[in-house]
């Protein structure tokens, strides 16, 4: 059998090829950079942040103790290398963004769902705005899993 590939994206920034990923300015990719480069650990690794950060809680409950147990530094070239993409992401079929719209802490965020919800070439996307900060897998789990379901692949027989 053959299948068709889905994408969800929650919160995040939208891939763009040979830029820091999604940052649209030149003077905006430098202080995106400049921020990141604050946060980071030597050359290579990003600091774990503070749970707030992500929008979860820090108080000693049992998801916040299971979420800083599995945290671990975020690979900084990830941010800063351009991507080289061989097809256009905007236009292809089966994608989904979720705003989640309490992630106050990552503001470049807001302007990917903006731009999600207003460029005429994101149409076919879906999108939708989670009441969530930015682990809505954690947060709101039962409406990510809506989602994902949503979209899910279309199982097809295979050729003959």
């Amino acid at each position: 059998m053959t299948s068709r590939r889905r994408f969800v994206q929650a919160a995040s920034a939208l891939a763009a090829g040979g830029a820091l990923t999604g940052c649209g300015t030149p003077e905006s990719a430098a202080a995106a950079l400049a921020q990141l480069k604050s946060l980071a650990l030597g050359e290579d690794w990003l600091a774990v942040p503070p749970l707030p950060v992500l929008g979860l809680p820090d108080d000693g409950s049992a998801l916040s103790e299971w979420v800083k147990a599995r945290l671990t530094p975020h690979p900084l070239p990830s941010w800063t290398q351009p991507v080289t993409l061989r097809k256009d992401p905007i236009a292809a079929r089966g994608r989904s963004y979720l705003w989640c719209q309490q992630s106050p802490s990552i503001p470049s965020f807001a302007k990917h769902a903006a731009r999600v919800r207003s460029d005429l070439r994101f149409a076919h996307w879906r999108y939708r705005a989670l009441a969530s900060a930015h682990d809505a897998m954690l947060l709101v789990p039962d409406q990510v899993a809506e989602e994902v379901l949503a979209v899910r692949p279309k199982v097809l027989p295979a050729a003959t």
